[in-house]
């Protein structure tokens, strides 16, 4: 059936010693992850601008980038390239606060394009700006996406008359800035370039008008031409990186309760005669969903 195969060793990452002052974990709950204290510690610095966290997939970035807001009151909003990510995280998010059951009782709102044309038409709204500074005002955590994001920052839902007469530049973006302390951006390795400048310009914007904001930029594939940029701008940024820090092991001994598994030993079968393209690989997809997919998942419910 298949041309070759890769075979993949276990996956561990390191615990953090204790977790972060302030931080109480739920009862079912062993340690964090290495990273994930380091990026607590990290965000606690009001020095530090922007922080990179680059821990790979399935280490709980998430929950790195999320407990601030979970265990002390840290506004958030929050950037998805696409939106089955967004509503993924929006389901995470809630479990978070299920399980922490903060004391400020967070709202969360995930806004898209189509969910903001929804509640300005349910609520009988007179603007885009105004159905934004609704959702901001009243969601603790708000998870959007890049493009809202820039527009925000690049003026796009301001009102003019005729005249060219209108809001102040800062009418919108200010006050929703003002209201959020973290802003996260996950998988920003998958943001286009115009993206990432857009970013960028918001970053400086914000900065400069509205200081003592924090960035958090997730992915397992850094990007380090970002980073560079970050410096010219004169951004102090911090990188999280659990492979230079030593915190991943292939393997550990029974014993060492310092190490939680990632991810076990894995074979990875590629299929005979598959292209190279998109297309091909979403007609493998479909043509195999029952016979290996769906039997999969069936026997080993609750994987990834």
């Amino acid at each position: 059936m298949t041309n070759y195969a890769i075979a993949l060793q276990p996956l561990y990452s390191r615990l953090c010693e204790q977790p972060p002052e302030g931080i109480i974990l739920p009862p079912d709950w062993f340690s964090l992850s290495w990273h994930q204290g380091e990026t607590v510690a990290a965000l606690r610095e009001s020095s530090i601008d922007v922080v990179f966290n680059t821990a790979v997939t399935g280490d709980g970035k998430s929950l790195a980038a999320y407990l601030p807001a979970m265990t002390s009151r840290t506004y958030t909003l929050a950037a998805y390239p696409t939106n089955e990510l967004a509503r993924d995280q929006e389901r995470q998010v809630r479990g978070y606060k299920r399980k922490f059951q903060p004391e400020y009782d967070p709202q969360i709102y995930r806004l898209n394009a189509a969910i903001l044309e929804e509640f300005i038409e349910t609520n009988q709204l007179p603007s885009k700006q105004a159905g934004l500074l609704n959702r901001s005002d009243n969601s603790e955590i708000l998870l959007t996406n890049p493009d809202i994001f820039h527009y925000i920052h690049d003026f796009r839902y301001l009102r003019r008359n005729k005249e060219g007469k209108g809001d102040n530049p800062n009418r919108l973006f200010a006050n929703i800035d003002k209201n959020y302390n973290l802003f996260i951006f996950d998988e920003f390795h998958i943001f286009s370039s115009p993206q990432i400048t857009n970013i960028l310009n918001a970053i400086l914007l914000i900065k400069h008008t509205v200081p003592g904001k924090q960035f958090l930029f997730l992915s397992a594939t850094p990007n380090e031409f970002l980073q560079d940029y970050l410096s010219k701008a004169g951004l102090k940024y911090r990188v999280i990186n659990p492979v230079a820090q030593g915190a991943y092991r292939f393997s550990v001994e029974d014993s060492d309760k310092n190490w939680r598994p990632i991810s076990q030993p894995i074979a990875l079968h590629f299929p005979r005669n598959l292209e190279p393209n998109f297309r091909s690989s979403y007609d493998w997809i479909v043509e195999n969903a029952e016979s290996i997919l769906l039997r999969f998942f069936q026997e080993y419910p609750g994987s990834n």
